[in-house]
C-alpha cells in the first residue's frame, strides 16, 4: 500500500470527516475487523493518518515521506500527543478555553505548510483541538519531561505529576491556559532544560509555518510577558 492509497482507506477518510481534531486514539470499532486484514506496514501507515487526522496535523504526508520522521516516529508522536491532550482537556483544563476551535478567517487562513487537499473541507480556516498553539505545546512540553526524566533517571512518575501541578497552579484564569505553557517553560529550565530546546518547542519554526503570522505572533508576545529574557522570542 502506497501513501495514496492509505490516505483512501475508510478508517483514514473517516477520521478526517468526523474526528478531526478530536484527539483520540482509539479506532472505532467498525474499522478493526479491516485494519487485521491489512499488512503489518499497511496497518500502520493507515493508522499514522488516522492519528494525523486526531491531532489534526496538516502535514503528515511530507513527515511520512520525510526520512528524519517516517511512520514509526509519527505513529508513536501523535498517539503521545493526543494522549496528553484529551488528558488535560478531560482533567485538570476541563473548564478552560484550552483547544478551543479559532477561526483564522480573518487571518488569511492556515500557514502555507500544509499537504494538498488532506485538510477537510470546512477545516481550511481553522484551529481546533491539538493544532491549537497550547493544544500543540503543552502536550509536547509533558512528553520532553517524560523523556527528560528517563534519560536522566528520574522518577518520570514525580515529575509528570510536577509538571500537570505546575499547568493546575498557573492555568488560570480559565481564558489563559497560555500562562500555563510559560510557567511549565520556567519549570522545565529550572528542571535543567536547556534555553536552545526551550525556545524550539516555544516557538516551533515548523508551527508558525504551519499557522498565520498573525496568530501566533501576539501569543508570542504574551508569552514574552511571562517568560524571563533569555527564554523570550525574537526575529
Amino acid at each position: 500500500m502506497n501513501i495514496k492509497e492509505a490516505l483512501a482507506h475508510p478508517l483514514v477518510e473517516y477520521a478526517r470527516k468526523n474526528l478531526w481534531g478530536s484527539g483520540t486514539t482509539t479506532v472505532p470499532e467498525q474499522f478493526g475487523e479491516d485494519l487485521a486484514k491489512l499488512s503489518e506496514d499497511d496497518r500502520q501507515l493507515v493508522h499514522v493518518l488516522f492519528a494525523a487526522a486526531t491531532t489534526s496535523c496538516p502535514v503528515p504526508v511530507s513527515l511520512i515521506e520525510n526520512q528524519k520522521y517516517g511512520p514509526n516516529y509519527l505513529e508513536e508522536r501523535y498517539t503521545s500527543v493526543s494522549f496528553w491532550f484529551c488528558y488535560l482537556k478531560e482533567g485538570v483544563l476541563k473548564n478552560t478555553s484550552f483547544g478551543e476551535s479559532v477561526d483564522l478567517t480573518r487571518l488569511g487562513g492556515r500557514g502555507p505548510a500544509k499537504d494538498e487537499g488532506w485538510i477537510p473541507v470546512g477545516r481550511e480556516s481553522c484551529l481546533v483541538g491539538p493544532s491549537t498553539y497550547e493544544g500543540h505545546v503543552l502536550s509536547r512540553q509533558i512528553i520532553d519531561i517524560i523523556n527528560y526524566s528517563k534519560k536522566y533517571e528520574l522518577d518520570v512518575a514525580e515529575y509528570t505529576l510536577c509538571a500537570l501541578d505546575v499547568i493546575i497552579i498557573t492555568a488560570t484564569p480559565p481564558s489563559e491556559p497560555i500562562r500555563a505553557v510559560a510557567s511549565l517553560a520556567i519549570f522545565m529550565h529550572e528542571l535543567g532544560f536547556g534555553r536552545e530546546h526551550l525556545q524550539d518547542r516555544l516557538f516551533d519554526a515548523g508551527y508558525r509555518d504551519e499557522t498565520p503570522e498573525g496568530y501566533w505572533r501576539p501569543i508570542f508576545k504574551h508569552l514574552n510577558i511571562m517568560l524571563p529574557e533569555g527564554l523570550q522570542f525574537h526575529d
